[in-house]
């Protein structure tokens, strides 16, 4: 049986076709499975904002009348992207940003920290610095997960915003990192992401 240290989401897409260029979402559903084995199981039609093709509705049975009062994918994300920590923090309202930038753009930026950590009279260590963006207009934003390391545990993550050419940055940490890395694991698309 499969041992689960965090819980795994298993995400399965139903489209208008197979063309990533012109065809879009009818359903997403989601099951998520918790490390004590529950499960639970989530759908949501999608109004795709363009006919299903017979020959697709045959593979996965969704129906135009099925849809056509179904909200649009970019309202779903939006309800949901509101909720989420990452939303509060910077006060968006929105993925209107994101749908901007990612999807009617072709800009692929590079990201670059450069930081300093100073102590602070509390015993706390205060990381400041810059995250420098390249190769995008300079009204982009984007957040971009940091990565601290504090001894030889695994590393804690927090959010920077690159917002602009060059966003200034101070965040209050309860001890001295280790190491400090901009998006360790690549999760966001770019050029190239640095940490100095």
């Amino acid at each position: 049986m499969l041992q689960l240290i965090r819980p795994l989401a298993i995400i399965d897409l139903e489209t208008t076709g197979i063309n990533l260029g012109s065809d879009r979402i009818v359903e997403i559903a989601i099951v998520k499975i918790m490390q004590d084995g529950k499960k639970t199981v989530k759908r949501k039609l999608i109004n795709p904002e363009m006919q299903i093709p017979q020959g697709s509705t045959d593979i996965h049975g969704i129906t135009n009348e099925m849809i056509r009062d179904a909200p649009a994918f970019r309202q779903v994300a939006n309800e949901h992207f509101v909720k989420t920590p990452i939303a509060r923090k910077y006060g968006m309202s929105s993925l209107d940003w994101f749908f901007s930038q990612w999807v009617s753009q072709s800009n692929l930026p590079s990201y670059r920290l450069e930081y300093q950590l100073q102590n602070e009279p509390d015993g706390k260590v205060l990381l400041t610095g810059t995250v420098t963006q390249e190769g995008a207009p300079n009204d982009w934003f984007m957040v971009l997960p940091l990565a601290l390391t504090f001894g030889g545990k695994k590393p804690a993550f927090t959010t920077v915003a690159a917002d602009g050419p060059k966003a200034p940055f101070s965040i209050k940490l309860p001890a001295r990192p280790t190491k400090v890395d901009l998006d360790p694991d690549r999760w966001v698309l770019s050029e190239n992401t640095s940490t100095k």
